[in-house]
């Protein structure tokens, strides 16, 4: 026998009969990758054909095209709707969509190009598709930013999926099979899109018809109208005026009239900057003796074709009728226009120079005996000025304590009215700085309002006024955030809307005021705050103060700030950088168990609030934070505590998150000789987050999120604190936080002042 040499003897090499020799083999793995390679081509050959069969025809393209192209034409019809230009409504809808398929054809020419150049982007839909989807998205924009996209992609998409359908079922040879199963889901699923975001948009939940306001007070009330007596627009100040007004030249505080934009705005009006009109519409008390304050209301920016002027009724009547003489003053023509020169641009130092020039007419038809002039105070004036109006005022307020103009000292002012107090509703505040710096106001009081569900005014812009506000000896200042207020609902003209056409639909609009009851609420605080800024009457104003006040209307949640020029500061966190000292010369300020004590600078959600705070951090109970009079006693009758609190957003050292529940706090004073009096401070007292309502619907991101520092003043009269025996209220020596440290938080410490009653 021979030897194996492979140490097998079952090895092919070896002889063995039964298995296959290499060739054989090869032959075999040979026929096996054959049929792998087969079916892998049936396979694909398979694939491709049922996609072919499944791919969108040249019917469905278009019918995608055609249907993206309706919906963009419907969007842009319903903007022509807002032009309001004085020609026939069809004219303004063609005019409309013919400029914005202008726009989508050059950007999707432009779309076409770089796609051609990149390779990137093929033609048909998919060039005019991000064209189509931002145009779409552009009537929203104006409420949503650019969370408008998630409103115009479904539209777009929709609107594409129902046209493919359309297209490949319009056929003289319908699709069979899958292909007609697809059809038919898409255009179920483009028209059940396009049903969804239509529903969305349109169909809200408004809030029941609101409170009703005030009952409007003793007197009857005579109105007339002042004008230029031609003006072409308005009889009342045309024609029909009871009283002709001289025009005044404004072109040095008016350069963005000029131009197209000027001429288009002159040939509307009948005028340009040089014959500027003082028009204004007047409520008068019915009386035969006695004096008013003077009351002028100013507008905010709307379309210049809307009569602005005339959405504060609610606000006059009754003012009126308890005693003042109100004027509601137009600046339309300083207002934008979709067709006129749009804005002028700058303009708020002008609209203030206006509101000049008619306290000049009222002050010449005082001193001449007019009798629009027979009834007003001179020595009693209050400003109101809404939106854009309500930086106006204080502009004005402040011009009013100026000889010259700050950006051209070759115009005189002539000024000197000595106003007393500026009420601003939801007002912006930057858009003018006098000499390139933060309006101050001295010597005046100040009130402003604000909502939370502003879709206009974003932030609470006016409480950096507010800081800026130093009223004197004997005035007060007040601001006042109403939750649920928005923009537009302060005037009647504006509707119930902060934006019009389809970008209202964005807004988030069932839990918002209603208009009547947000009115009756800023009326409610304007009748609190005009006896205290002109007569020193302080104790309604300080009720506003309460959670739950009983001035304001029911389903109103209002958080206020307030404090007056008679009260003793003991905190200062403007006037130097040193945490431990006080206010008061050798005033110091001590902090024990905290974990954490530093100064902040205070930020509105898109602006600088101009403020600085304390805050203070814990996460265990013992801590005190103090300040005292540096030895002095502060021998004030009948005292009252002002403590602006507000719950921080940094979370305490060792915590991830910020408390969100609300704070508990104990609040001692204590008298020169030591002894003790407490009060205990919670959410009764406004000792909660600050509220953050959704300005826009659901799942729309808002593109401005973050609040504002919203603090509120508690506000404690020493004689009704839980006092230890022999306590003297009138010698106050010491004021003291406790943070509650049964659950970790965080203090913001904005003021700390005491005053009489």
């Amino acid at each position: 026998m021979g030897e194996d040499p492979g140490g097998s003897g079952h090895d092919a090499a070896a002889g063995d009969p039964a298995a296959p020799g290499p060739r054989t083999r090869r032959r075999q793995e040979s026929g096996r990758s054959g049929r792998a390679r087969r079916a892998t081509r049936g396979l694909r050959a398979g694939s491709r054909r049922a996609i072919a069969r499944l791919r969108p025809g040249p019917r469905a393209w278009r019918g995608a095209t055609w249907g993206v192209a309706v919906a963009l034409t419907v969007v842009l019809a319903s903007g022509g709707l807002l032009l309001d230009s004085g020609r026939p409504l069809l004219l303004d809808l063609l005019t409309v969509v013919v400029l914005g398929w202008l726009v989508a054809a050059l950007a999707t020419g432009a779309l076409l190009l770089l796609g051609r150049i990149l390779a990137a982007i093929p033609p048909r839909l998919r060039a005019l598709g991000p064209v189509a989807v931002v145009l779409a998205s552009v009537p929203f924009a104006l409420g949503a930013g650019p969370s408008a996209l998630l409103v115009g992609l479904p539209l777009v998409l929709g609107a594409a999926l129902v046209g493919a359908g359309v297209g490949a079922l319009a056929t003289d040879a319908p699709p069979r099979g899958p292909r007609l199963a697809v059809a038919v889901l898409g255009l179920l699923v483009g028209a059940g899109a396009l049903t969804a975001v239509a529903g969305w948009l349109l169909f809200d939940e408004r809030p029941e018809e609101g409170a009703t306001l005030a009952a409007a007070g003793p007197h009857d009330v005579v109105r007339l109208a002042y004008g230029s007596g031609a003006d072409e627009r308005r009889t009342a100040y045309g024609e029909e005026a009871d009283v002709v007004t001289e025009p005044v030249d404004g072109r040095a505080l008016l350069p963005g009239w000029s131009g197209l934009g000027g001429s288009l705005r002159t040939r509307y009006w009948g005028f340009g900057p040089d014959a500027l009109p003082r028009n204004a519409r007047v409520w008068l008390p019915d009386v035969e003796e006695g004096r008013f304050p003077l009351v002028l209301v100013v507008h905010g920016n709307a379309p210049m074709e809307s009569p602005s002027e005339r959405g504060y009724d609610w606000l006059a009547e009754p003012l009126a009728a308890q005693g003042h003489v109100v004027a509601s003053v137009d600046q339309n023509f300083l207002n934008l226009s979709y067709t006129r020169g749009w804005e002028l641009g700058e303009e708020t130092d002008a609209r203030a120079w206006l509101v000049l020039r008619h306290l000049e007419l009222w002050r010449d038809w005082v001193a001449e005996g007019h009798p629009l002039g027979a009834h007003v105070d001179l020595g009693r004036i209050v400003l109101v000025g809404h939106s854009r109006g309500g930086e106006a005022v204080a502009t004005a307020a402040a011009f009013d304590r100026l000889e010259r103009y700050p950006e051209d000292a070759s115009v005189a002012l002539d000024a000197g009215f000595g106003i007393d107090a500026v009420v601003a509703l939801a007002p912006v505040d930057g858009q003018y700085e006098p000499g390139g710096r933060p309006r101050e106001l001295d010597g005046v009081s100040y009130l402003v309002l604000h909502g939370g569900r502003d879709g206009d005014v974003l932030w609470f812009s006016g409480l950096a006024q507010y800081h800026r506000a130093r009223p004197g000896e004997g005035g007060v200042k007040a601001a006042v955030h109403l939750r649920d207020a928005n923009h537009a609902g302060w005037n009647t003209v504006w509707g119930e809307e902060d934006f019009a056409g389809p970008a209202a639909a964005v807004l988030e609009a069932g839990e918002v005021l209603p208009s009547t009851t947000q009115q009756a609420a800023a009326l409610a605080a304007v009748d609190a705050f005009l006896p205290a800024a002109l007569d020193g009457e302080r104790d309604a104003l300080a009720a506003l103060a309460e959670p739950g006040a009983v001035g304001w209307p029911d389903g109103v949640a209002a958080r206020t700030r307030l404090a007056h020029g008679g009260e003793v500061a003991l905190l200062d966190l403007e006037g130097g950088l040193d945490p431990a000292a006080g206010a008061l010369p050798g005033s110091t300020v001590t902090v024990e168990g905290l974990a954490r004590w530093r100064e902040v600078a205070l930020e509105l959600r898109l602006q600088d609030a101009h403020a600085r705070a304390v805050e203070l951090a814990w996460s265990e109970p013992g801590g005190r934070w103090s300040v005292d009079t540096g030895g002095a006693a502060l021998a004030l009758d009948d005292p009252v505590l002002r403590l602006d609190l507000a719950v921080g957003d940094e979370p305490p050292p060792g915590f991830d998150a910020p408390a969100r529940e609300p704070l508990a706090l104990g609040v001692e004073v204590v008298d020169v000789d030591g002894r003790v009096a407490r009060a205990d401070v919670g959410d009764g007292d406004g000792l909660a987050p600050a509220p953050d309502p959704d300005r826009l619907k659901a799942p729309l991101p808002d593109w401005a999120p973050g609040g504002d520092p919203l603090a509120r003043s508690v506000v404690l009269a020493v004689d009704d604190l839980e006092a230890e025996e022999g306590f003297d209220a009138g010698a106050l020596a010491e004021v003291r936080l406790l943070p509650d440290g049964a659950a970790p938080g965080t203090l913001l410490v904005l003021d700390v002042a005491v005053g009489p009653r």
